[in-house]
């Protein structure tokens, strides 16, 4: 349909009327088999505008069983970023779950928020051995001993606490840059 690629390209394109163009081609053609398709546009364009409220209830739209694996692993981290930064941890679990395989492009991050939640509700021992296994991941590398150093000092290890803490200090030449 000659709309539904009008709609995608505008997304693509970054074009201010990507949201008007999407919503008109989802309210016109319910019944088209791309409104699954421009759902998932939609809910990335909202995603992308830190509208997550609204890349939810979007993207709660889409008939997974219509996607590749790839795009269902792509949906189920943008509901579960989407869902935390809504306040809804729990549901952000769930998503984030459903990423399982650690060669995926979704896997480090999801696993990331997810040893972010565990902190949050305090099941530190779940929260450490998944930063620990995400150590060596560049992304995470300066945020992660923060993380552990606050998980030791709740649990009174203040041994580790004091082990860590001093490389989190930068030395006053190499600070900044």
């Amino acid at each position: 349909l000659e709309e539904y690629r009008e709609a995608a390209s505008a997304f693509l394109l970054e074009n201010r009327d990507a949201e008007s163009s999407l919503g008109h081609f989802i309210r016109d053609h319910a019944e088209n088999a791309r409104v699954n398709d421009a759902n998932l546009l939609l809910g990335k364009l909202y995603f992308r505008k830190n509208n997550y409220k609204e890349a939810v209830r979007t993207l709660q739209g889409i008939d997974a069983a219509g996607l590749g694996k790839a795009e269902k692993e792509e949906l189920s981290f943008l509901m579960g970023y989407s869902s935390l930064k809504s306040g809804e941890p729990e549901k952000a679990m769930t998503y984030f779950r459903r990423i399982s395989e650690s060669n995926t492009v979704f896997y480090p991050q999801a696993k990331f928020y997810m040893a972010h939640i565990d902190y949050c509700i305090g099941n530190f021992d779940r929260a450490l051995a998944a930063f620990d296994e995400l150590k060596s991941d560049r992304r995470f590398r300066k945020v992660i001993p923060i993380y552990e150093m606050q998980i030791y000092n709740q649990l009174g290890d203040y041994q580790r606490v004091t082990e860590i803490g001093p490389s989190l200090i930068e030395e006053p030449e190499t600070a900044g840059k």
